[in-house]
């Protein structure tokens, strides 16, 4: 490969490199967590509990922590959030060996780990579209691109969870998972730049007699006005509430993902206890929706930019949504992985299109905060979904909770469908600017971080 083309690739190869061995060990531990609840206290209403003490400080640490990433930068967050949340993780091992671990402490300290974790994940998400200009890479490929590497970590991690669970128990896959987030800081902090010089600068001072942006080592720093923190959220929070194609996502978001985290965290794990009794089982089905999301990712970035977008996007929703109505009826393993697999494949354009859009619509200068306070947003229903789930199964069983699931899903989907806001997205890729194509100004270029 040309040298100055792997110049400009290092920086979003790290990046994604880093981000599988993350995401790789927190996927050991999204299984590792609930079976280990399971295992402990034999209670469904308890693994709920322990669901929601998993989501609710990821909602707080994007709603309140994309403030904190405008700020700090993009790379120096990554970087802090994950030795944080890495010796976060640490903590909970190390106290169920040393002095024991109640229910309530684990909960205390997975609630802290899980805070720490989300201003680094709405860092890296914010990297994106500076990392592709860099790498001269189309936004849709390298959004796509992202999508399927955190597919790809959890088609590794979930079944090697099941059996790692089987060798040497749930508490010791945990000294893993803060390992990999101490690795991912070592990259990200050693092969990601600070300050990224963007392409569109390049190509502009490439063309005029005197460059009309100071290379950022040599410029001064800029006065900058004072503005306190609730300020900063509150425009973040504007922008999303302006924008109606955007809110209009987020809302049908809040419903699916609450949807969406129930099945996997709670009725899942506690479906296959149910009927199989082997966390292999489990993982499989974790597997077999993450290998045919990134098969569907793969394919999506070749033909995406043919397809209709709001089409797509509410299509790709109804056929996630039938899993509920397989699972309800409680039949073989085989069904059971192939309706796994059609849904996870059509569930692949579904992340890549939301953040293409989100990308394209949010000012560069905003987009921890909004992007933060979006994901924050799209989380609120989560925490009532696990534990609602949790007593649902309790009092009703699992035919009737999936079945009452799968109604709302297919309700909240047609209402997206209904709505026109949807239809005013930009059609195919050609329509879209891509990421070489933006201007920034020299305050721009001072903020932008790597």
């Amino acid at each position: 490969m040309n040298p100055a083309k792997w110049k400009k690739l290092l920086p979003i190869l790290a990046f994604f490199s880093a981000n599988f061995i993350s995401q790789t060990g927190s996927a050991l531990t999204t299984l590792a967590i609930p079976w280990f609840v399971l295992q402990t206290t034999g209670s469904v209403v308890k693994t709920g509990v322990s669901a929601f003490f998993t989501i609710v400080p990821g909602i707080i640490a994007n709603l309140l922590g994309g403030v904190l990433v405008d700020r700090v930068g993009y790379k120096r967050m990554s970087v802090i959030s994950d030795l944080l949340a890495g010796i976060g993780t640490l903590l909970i091992p190390l106290f169920y060996l040393t002095i024991g671990l109640p229910f309530f402490v684990l909960l205390v300290l997975v609630f802290l780990a899980n805070l720490l974790t989300g201003p680094g994940g709405t860092a890296r998400i914010s990297l994106v579209p500076d990392l592709a200009e860099i790498a001269d890479m189309p936004l849709e490929r390298a959004t796509s691109i992202s999508q399927g590497i955190g597919h790809i970590s959890v088609l590794v991690g979930a079944p090697l969870a099941g059996v790692l669970i089987f060798l040497i128990g749930t508490n010791n896959l945990l000294w893993i998972d803060a390992l990999s987030f101490g690795l991912s800081a070592l990259i990200v902090g050693a092969a990601v730049p600070i300050v990224v010089k963007t392409a569109s600068a390049q190509q502009a001072q490439s063309v005029e007699q005197e460059p009309q942006v100071k290379p950022v080592e040599q410029m001064a720093p800029k006065p900058a006005t004072k503005r306190s923190f609730l300020t900063d959220f509150l425009d973040g929070l504007r922008f999303i509430v302006a924008d109606k194609l955007i809110l209009a996502i987020l809302l049908t978001l809040i419903i699916t993902n609450m949807l969406d985290v129930s099945f996997t965290g709670v009725v899942t794990p506690f479906y296959v206890k149910q009927l199989f009794g082997n966390a292999v089982v489990l993982g499989l089905i974790d597997a077999a929706f993450v290998a045919a999301a990134l098969l569907g990712t793969i394919l999506y970035g070749v033909i995406g930019h043919r397809l209709p977008r709001a089409l797509t996007l509410a299509g790709a929703l109804v056929f996630v949504g039938l899993r509920f109505w397989v699972f309800a009826l409680e039949p073989q393993l085989a069904f059971l992985l192939l309706i796994t697999a059609v849904s996870g494949f059509a569930s692949s354009p579904l992340n890549p299109i939301i953040f293409t859009i989100a990308y394209e619509r949010i000012p560069s200068d905003m987009r921890g905060r909004v992007l933060g306070i979006g994901m924050g947003c799209a989380g609120l229903g989560m925490p009532l979904g696990v534990l609602a789930s949790g007593y649902l199964l309790n009092a009703l069983g699992i035919p009737k909770t999936l079945l009452i699931m799968g109604a709302c899903y297919l309700l909240v989907t047609l209402a997206l469908l209904l709505n026109p806001e949807i239809y005013k997205t930009k059609k195919n890729a050609a329509d879209q600017p891509t990421a070489t194509q933006p201007t920034l100004t020299i305050d721009e270029v001072a903020q932008v971080e790597g």
